[in-house]
């Protein structure tokens, strides 16, 4: 369906300067949309290439979770989910595969043991595997 079926109707004898300046508004609009979807199908391929470029039971949200260590560092659990907007369980049981895979580490808040950090495992990169011929 496109942005068409969601135009208000003008009245009728609404022309002039009013319906040059409604077809201007019309056409930023159709732009900002055509911007939107471009910027929207490069991060999709983006998030693909970073996808194939991981181990191969890796999941798209699990690559997203990651993303967020990355960025933030070490985070308390509830920070983690609350930026993946998930429930903490569903954080928690992504965070115990990620540190199954070896991606994830847990250690103790300093100062406060009771608070567990995520955070990225240090790995060296190795590189990349030649293509084949």
């Amino acid at each position: 369906m496109g942005h068409d079926a969601h135009r208000v109707p003008r009245p009728a004898g609404a022309a002039g300067a009013a319906g040059s300046r409604d077809d201007a508004l019309d056409h930023d609009v159709e732009e900002v949309i055509a911007a939107v979807l471009a910027a929207s199908r490069m991060l999709l391929g983006v998030s693909a290439r970073a996808l194939g470029r991981t181990a191969p039971s890796l999941t798209l949200p699990q690559l997203r979770a990651l993303v967020v260590l990355d960025g933030r560092g070490p985070v308390k659990l509830a920070a983690l989910a609350d930026a993946l907007g998930v429930n903490p369980s569903t954080a928690l049981r992504m965070a115990d595969r990620l540190e199954a895979a070896g991606s994830v580490t847990r250690q103790a808040r300093p100062g406060n043991r009771r608070e567990v950090l995520l955070s990225l495992t240090v790995r060296v990169a190795r590189p990349p595997e030649p293509s084949a011929p």
